[in-house]
């Protein structure tokens, strides 16, 4: 077996476990909004035998606002039955609380997993690749080395 095809197994078998628990659980469907799967899983040339899985997932706004903890327990009960069942280990992201640039690198190299509205996804995609495009500059300048604004 390839590489290409251990990793295309790793994408599959971890798109069906988050799609089996988004459909064993009321919770889940309530509080999550999307999952994504992005980092080295998605690159065949950085996915190796021993390479974590990464999670994102977007809650509601609302209940993540109210209670960020009981909002998020459903996105780690999913990344640990991902982790249990690969025998990976798992990292998640939590999109509402994540940088703009670490939410945006995501969304443009990530693999979209589940959805729970298509068009509030697209919505959240949207919102987010503006601020990303209007903060870049600014990012850019910091890492040059240059002065900002003086």
């Amino acid at each position: 077996m390839t590489q290409t095809d251990r990793q295309g197994k790793m994408i599959q078998l971890v798109a069906g476990i988050v799609k089996r628990c988004m459909q064993q659980s009321l919770s889940a469907r309530k509080k999550i909004r999307a999952v994504y799967l992005f980092g080295s899983v998605l690159d065949e040339n950085r996915f190796k035998s021993g390479s974590d899985i990464d999670l994102a997932f977007l809650l509601e706004n609302l209940e993540y606002a109210v209670d960020p903890l009981t909002a998020s327990y459903d996105a780690y009960h999913i990344s640990t039955r991902v982790s249990f069942e690969t025998g990976r280990r798992t990292d998640v992201v939590i999109l509402n609380a994540a940088s703009v640039e670490t939410a945006y690198q995501v969304i443009t190299t990530g693999e979209l997993l589940y959805e729970k509205d298509a068009a509030d996804r697209l919505e959240y995609e949207i919102a987010l690749k503006g601020m990303y495009f209007d903060f870049k500059p600014f990012l850019d300048e910091l890492r040059s080395g240059k002065p900002v604004h003086p």
